[in-house]
């Protein structure tokens, strides 16, 4: 009789501990799902930038919220490399003062990309195209805020902005997200090279994640173990170009078919800089949107 007590006990125990590893594996796999929270917090708030069909380069969600004074208006931005918007940015020269005349911003058309479960969907099943407008600039940060137009739904994948309290440091491991050669954002990882880069009038990093034309204007992450999520640092800028002595054939005009030596530009794609979120935010305060660092 004994023995059959203390086996049924155990048996009882043997099923609770399976329930109990059961119901703990389901809800590790639901609530903490490593790959699906790096496409919600890293990918999906990199955006494509476009003038009409060609491929430009690459945009942050920074920030959508609804508007506090407007009931049922959403504001959403989007932070990029001026140089990526420089096509829809037309200013004048006053000829006898030589100072900047008028300016002319036309609308920038954006790609958000949203989550698609299965394979064979459309392209128009994987993002929509938005225009903004272009709300702030700075030539010499080489940095641009765009605006959604629409204002009746907000972006549901924004980036998580860094509070820049502590300094990147060397050999941090980084994640940098861009819409490189036209295709749809992608990531990449490499480490911080240089934690900082002065360059005069904005300060910058150097990181080792290869980067190609079309990466300008993306994000530059890293993973923040006390927060538990991962946070924008960056703004992808460019990468460093090698000068070396080639040798040109000419193609036009009555010299053509002769060579002639050249300088020859080669992307050192493992040398990408990016502008730090630290100068992002002096940018931002300075356009009047410093508050999107703050929220």
């Amino acid at each position: 009789m004994r023995k059959n007590l203390i086996s049924s006990l155990l048996i009882v125990r043997i099923i609770v501990l399976m329930i109990f590893m059961a119901v703990s594996s389901n809800a590790w796999t639901h609530e903490i799902d490593p790959i699906n929270k790096m496409i919600e917090e890293i990918l999906y708030p990199v955006v494509s930038i476009y003038n009409d069909e060609d491929p430009r380069g690459s945009g942050v969600v920074v920030y959508s919220k609804k508007e506090r004074r407007k009931k049922g208006k959403w504001r959403t931005f989007i932070i990029t490399s001026k140089h990526v918007v420089a096509h829809s940015i037309f200013e004048s020269t006053l000829f006898l003062s030589g100072r900047v005349g008028p300016r002319v911003l036309v609308p920038v058309t954006v790609r958000i990309y949203r989550k698609v479960e299965s394979v064979g969907k459309t392209p128009a099943d994987m993002y929509r195209s938005y225009e903004t407008n272009i709300v702030a600039y700075d030539s010499d940060k080489d940095l641009a805020l765009l605006s959604l137009q629409e204002t009746d739904t907000g972006v549901r994948y924004v980036a998580n902005l860094y509070k820049p309290k502590l300094d990147l440091r060397f050999f941090e491991p980084v994640w940098v997200v861009g819409a490189g050669l036209g295709y749809e954002p992608f990531p990449a990882t490499g480490i911080i090279s240089i934690p900082e880069i002065d360059e005069g009038k904005r300060k910058s990093f150097m990181f080792s994640a290869p980067i190609i034309f079309g990466n300008s204007g993306g994000g530059v992450y890293r993973y923040n173990s006390t927060k538990g999520s991962y946070e924008l640092v960056g703004i992808s800028r460019s990468m460093n170009l090698l000068k070396v002595n080639g040798i040109a054939t000419l193609s036009a005009g009555s010299q053509q078919g002769v060579e002639a030596r050249t300088k020859v530009k080669i992307p050192v794609t493992h040398m990408g800089v990016a502008v730090s979120v630290r100068e992002v935010c002096t940018f931002l305060s300075e356009k009047g949107y410093g508050y999107i660092c703050k929220e």
